[in-house]
């Protein structure tokens, strides 16, 4: 299978006009977004990588969602596929996770 997928028309009613896609087309013409980015109303992840064996990278699929214009029907438009770098969360916080709010120092 080739990456990324794009799917052009509602799987319902056959209707290629998206909601998310003509807002964003709209403030594109205005220079008020990236021309060569892709927008829908939702994305999701799916991570791919093994529950117990490390790596340093996993597989990550971004999948960008819209809504037809014409039914209402959610259904994905893009489907990306990514290998990410794994990380440990820790990075410039000091060893503190990001949001942790508890003492500096640990007894």
């Amino acid at each position: 299978m080739e990456f990324p997928l794009h799917f052009d028309k509602c799987r319902k009613c056959g209707s290629a006009d998206r909601v998310g896609e003509t807002v964003a087309n709209e403030l594109k013409a205005k220079g008020k977004l990236p021309a060569e980015m892709i927008y829908g109303t939702r994305v999701g992840q799916s991570l791919f990588a093994h529950p117990i064996t490390p790596s340093l990278t996993v597989t990550v699929l971004i999948t960008v969602y819209d809504l037809c214009a014409k039914c209402g029907l959610e259904y994905p438009t893009h489907i990306l596929r990514q290998e990410v770098p794994v990380t440990s969360g820790l990075g410039k916080t000091g060893g503190r996770p990001p949001g942790f709010s508890g003492p500096a120092t640990f007894k």
